[in-house]
């Protein structure tokens, strides 16, 4: 009776034992023991299981609660009682409350019992739970990384396979988990190229650089058969997605590669280097601007095909803005400053609006941009008049005392 109300707490709740108790007959009645082979392969009694052995008892019997022998002894994660079984030629993958015997232990991470029932001839390693979920799929999903390599030993396992349908493979999910170890494993025994895992033709090294996950994209990286320029139809690359975020780990990863373009168009037209700008990442911006292959005099979409040597540093987005300006009309001095030091920084670029990137910071009331553009403006061909008029309306409307004395009059 007391393993009676054991098996009743696990499979139906103490509030329903509770009840049953209060007429313990009832836990019979409810067929909690419908098979005393099940019984005794949960309680762990291996010496109950193998006198039922010697009467030929029937090893697949299957419960309303526990399910077979099998499934009961993994349940209670009796490796002993698991490895009786298996010696007697019981079916592995007859199903229980959640789905065959493998998955379950799987979820528990018990690598004992994962390694017996690999062992077996007739185990199908890719049957899928009732969530239609694999065991590899688990594996890598709560990072079980021996595990893992247990099941990706087995002849039959398939990496790639998603069973509940779509295009997501099991390593497009660990790219997501961030763990460099199990990526490569799952690499390792994939057929699939890298860059042929997609979702909504996403790649790989586009979805780790999402993330920021650096180590995920030093792996891939690294890898030749990887192409770190990938990108959806107007889409974003990897650099964009990384740069965007401020991960300046992952940036300085993505630089390394000799073949990366680094001016390639986004979302609306914005380079890298833009979408670092205006997202203040400031780190980001000193990475992006030490790249030879970044120049902010970038101008239009047809640029972003051309070879490192020709890029240019002013790059400009759909609306005419170069980094430059858009950090002017954001207040980020820091930024700004180190544009202007880089050597071949243009300040006479227009945006759209005919605006020079002096408007912008007159117009938001920066004092230390303006006189730091002023310098600049004097050092070369010098402020146009109408920009020069439009600074000092701006300063006067605003009343911004404090730098109005560099404006020459």
């Amino acid at each position: 009776m007391k393993l009676a109300s054991q098996l009743a707490i696990r499979y139906r709740g103490t509030e329903t034992v509770y009840e049953l108790l209060e007429w313990p007959h009832g836990l019979l009645y409810q067929h909690c023991l419908r098979n005393s082979v099940s019984v005794a392969a949960y309680s762990g009694d291996r010496a109950l299981l193998a006198s039922f052995l010697d009467k030929e008892a029937d090893m697949d019997i299957y419960d309303e609660y526990l399910g077979t022998p099998l499934y009961a002894a993994v349940c209670s994660k009796s490796a002993a009682v698991v490895e009786l079984l298996l010696d007697c030629k019981t079916n592995p993958n007859t199903e229980g409350a959640s789905g065959p015997p493998l998955t379950l232990i799987v979820r528990e991470g018990n690598r004992e019992i994962v390694q017996l029932l690999t062992q077996h001839e007739s185990l199908y390693v890719n049957a899928v739970d009732i969530k239609d979920y694999t065991a590899l799929w688990w594996s890598c999903t709560l990072e079980h990384i021996e595990i893992a390599r247990l099941l990706l030993q087995h002849k039959d396992v398939r990496v790639t396979w998603n069973p509940a349908g779509g295009d997501l493979c099991l390593t497009w999910h660990s790219v997501c988990g961030g763990n460099p170890q199990m990526v490569q494993l799952l690499l390792y025994h994939s057929d699939t190229g890298p860059d042929d895992c997609k979702h909504a033709g996403e790649t790989l090294l586009l979805l780790a650089s999402r993330y920021g996950h650096a180590s995920v994209v030093k792996l891939l990286l690294e890898r030749t058969n990887v192409n770190p320029n990938a990108h959806m139809d107007e889409g974003s690359t990897p650099l964009w997605e990384a740069a965007v975020r401020g991960y300046s780990g992952t940036v300085r990863q993505l630089l390394q590669r000799q073949d990366l373009l680094p001016n390639i168009l986004s979302y609306g037209g914005s380079t890298p280097l833009l979408a670092a700008i205006r997202g203040e990442h400031e780190d980001v911006v000193r990475l992006l601007l030490r790249c030879e292959a970044v120049d902010p005099n970038l101008k239009g979409e047809s640029y972003a095909l051309l070879t490192r040597k020709e890029i240019e540093v002013n790059s400009m987005g759909g609306d005419g803005d170069t980094a430059l300006s858009v950090a002017c009309s954001r207040q980020h001095e820091a930024v700004a400053r180190l544009h202007v030091a880089h050597e071949d920084i243009s300040v006479d670029i227009r945006d759209n609006r005919d605006y020079l990137p002096i408007r912008k910071a007159a117009y938001a009331g920066h004092t230390g941009i303006v006189q730091l553009l002023l310098g600049l403006h004097a050092a070369r061909a010098g402020l146009p008049n109408s920009d020069h008029d439009d600074c000092l309306r701006w300063i006067l409307l605003l009343n911004s005392r404090g730098f109005r004395q560099y404006l020459p009059t």
